[in-house]
């Protein structure tokens, strides 16, 4: 087996490990073969995976020190490489002690896991009951490694886990089983049994799918709410930074490095942030003076807060709306982005109902095989938190030419080894002891398709215009807000009121978002870095290259090499050499 052959071998068989080890990422990944399976929690299965991905980068050193390695080859081991020395590094960080949160976890995701699973055989409906069973095990496992974390003080505020009883609560559907099954989040999925499964077999496997209901899913969560009431949340840190834990300004600053893919320190991105806000300051009083007011931005924002105008009826009206935003009106424009608009599904649905505390959108990639599309949910529990002239910035980041494009461009890159064209968008809270997240790169590009907005016309409108600068200006603030939280000793009352003196959105609005900084540190700061990065990029291949620069081709390097910032630079370094 010459050297290229090693580096394929080698590439399959982490890609082969990592789906068996994560096989509620395989699941959301398309990937079906682990479906009876759900992810260890120990101490145990946590350091064994350090040392895999030890073995695993030493192996791919070797091969990236032979000679004849073709090039795509060389570039996928120094991919994989990158990976493993961030895990390895990470796990350090002790991030494995924060596995659930108000925002993500069992109690939040396991309905969307199982919903994600297939449902076309009596085997894959046997796989949705090994997991009901596995399920208690699980969060034992996560009752374990936190009560670990409470005796090596490595514990949330409380902030970040306060409403997950509430959220529990929601999930103890006994009753509706008992009165109404086919309304039970977890009976529902055995509603759908094929045809070709008997009438007696149909009947003996939904009686254990009550059973299974009863005895291990709902008691599983329920052992989970009274272990969090009873001894978690006595010894939640009574500060709100992470700096406050055990070296916690180190472990800050491997967040920062997690999420931006570079290092800044976070005096850095504090000034950053500060002077990003008065230049988006200066917009948004421009935008006002356009319509010939007199007013503060923040008494211009309560106006368009309090006008009915601004907002839809009922749920169904405003995905309605978006289907025509998305579809008709930015769809038809994505040839002055790209050049190649890859042939791939997209949905817009309503969020969950157990979403409803969550973001007003956000975006899950499909899978290779296009048996799963792309969804951009909007969050439709409260229509009256989703104005009209927030829908442009938050389809074109979410959706076109945001994720769903960049996921698109992910998976149909030839040249990408497997491993690479799949992210785990989940485990947010135990960051930096993961496999990289590429925040920086993800959402920057997100934040950058907003700005996009300005360019193809799609806010003439100034109120519009306005709903995306508040945007802007919301994820400058998060560079100011995350490092005053966790490096610079601000109290939750501080971060607000900086916000609310230089914001739009309300006081409700900005109490959720420091919630959100305060349980993922440095992940906030990741967007507005990333699209400076992206634009400075631009800059620079517009200077170099003049009349030769072409802003299709410039996009379409950017979307073909997710990863850390510096590998998106030395790419469009590339890309500037070979046209100059």
């Amino acid at each position: 087996m010459d050297c290229n052959d090693k580096g394929i071998q080698l590439m399959d068989d982490f890609w082969r490990w990592r789906l068996s080890n994560s096989p509620e990422f395989a699941t959301f990944s398309g990937i079906h073969e682990f479906d009876d399976k759900l992810e260890s929690y120990t101490l145990e299965a946590i350091l064994e995976r350090k040392v895999i991905c030890r073995n695993f980068l030493n192996d791919c050193q070797k091969i990236l020190n032979e000679a004849n390695l073709k090039k795509e080859i060389s570039e996928n081991l120094d991919f994989l490489a990158s990976e493993l020395k961030c895990f390895i590094r990470g796990v350090d960080a002790k991030g494995y002690f924060f596995p659930l949160n108000y925002m993500e976890g069992p109690h939040l995701e396991f309905e969307r896991l199982i919903a994600s699973m297939n449902s076309d055989t009596l085997k894959d409906f046997n796989k949705i009951l090994a997991r009901y069973k596995e399920l208690p095990l699980q969060i034992s496992q996560m009752i374990e490694i936190m009560r670990e974390g409470i005796k090596q003080n490595m514990t949330y505020h409380k902030i970040s886990v306060a409403a997950i009883p509430e959220q529990i609560d929601a999930l103890d559907q006994l009753d509706v089983l008992e009165k109404n099954p086919e309304e039970c989040i977890f009976y529902k999925p055995f509603l759908s049994l094929p045809d070709t499964v008997t009438n007696e077999k149909k009947k003996a496997i939904l009686l254990e799918a009550v059973d299974s209901i009863t005895h291990n899913v709902i008691p599983a969560f329920k052992m989970l709410k009274e272990f969090l009431e009873k001894e978690y949340f006595k010894h939640c840190r009574p500060n709100i930074g992470i700096c406050t834990l055990p070296n916690g300004m180190e472990i800050y600053q491997m967040c920062l490095d997690f999420h931006l893919s570079y290092f800044l320190t976070p005096d850095e991105v504090h000034e950053i942030g500060k002077k990003e806000v008065k230049t988006i300051l200066k917009e948004m009083e421009q935008v006002i003076e356009s319509l010939e007011l007199k007013m503060s931005v923040q008494e211009f924002a309560e106006k368009m807060r309090e006008d009915e105008d601004f907002y839809f009826n009922d749920a169904e009206e405003l995905i309605e709306a978006y289907n025509g935003l998305v579809f008709n009106k930015i769809q038809p424009l994505l040839g002055q982005v790209v050049n190649k608009v890859p042939e791939s599904k997209l949905e817009i649905r309503p969020s969950s109902a157990s979403m409803s505390g969550g973001p007003a959108a956000y975006y899950l990639a499909g899978t290779l095989d296009g048996k799963r599309p792309g969804v951009f949910y909007v969050n439709t529990g409260n229509v009256k938190s989703v104005p009209k002239y927030d829908m442009v910035s938050l389809a074109l980041h979410e959706a076109l030419p945001g994720h769903h494009l960049q996921a698109s461009y992910l998976m149909g890159c030839e040249d990408l080894a497997e491993f690479r064209k799949y992210i785990e968008d989940r485990k947010y809270s135990e960051s930096p002891s993961r496999f990289p997240l590429h925040t920086a790169y993800m959402e920057g590009w997100g934040l950058y398709s907003e700005y996009l907005g300005n360019e193809l016309g799609l806010y003439d409108d100034p109120y519009i215009k306005f709903g995306y600068l508040s945007h802007a200006m919301l994820r400058a603030l998060r560079l100011v807000a995350d490092t005053g939280l966790h490096a610079f000793g601000w109290s939750v009352e501080k971060t607000v009121n900086y916000m609310l003196d230089h914001c739009a959105v309300s006081r409700k609005h900005i109490e959720n978002e420091v919630n959100r900084y305060i349980t993922w540190p440095g992940q906030a700061c990741a967007y507005k870095i990333g699209e400076i990065k992206i634009k400075s990029l631009r800059a620079t291949a517009e200077r170099v290259l003049g009349p030769r620069f072409n802003i299709q081709e410039f996009h379409g390097v950017v979307l073909q090499h997710c990863g850390p910032l510096d590998l998106l630079e030395k790419k469009v370094q590339e890309y500037i050499k070979l046209k100059a």
